[in-house]
């Protein structure tokens, strides 16, 4: 899934939860911080 269809999911679902864009921004950098995580945690693992 590329970053742009993340951030549309999740404007779906902060819209259909009738909040405000801040609810989306803080949505995606808490996806993209997992995401980051995990990445980090599978280099360690390759490396």
């Amino acid at each position: 899934m590329g970053r742009a269809e993340l951030s549309k999911e999740f404007a779906l679902v902060a819209h259909s939860l009738g909040r405000g864009p801040e609810t989306v921004v803080l949505s995606c950098s808490f996806a993209y911080e997992k995401v980051l995580r995990k990445m980090r945690q599978e280099w360690r693992n390759l490396l």
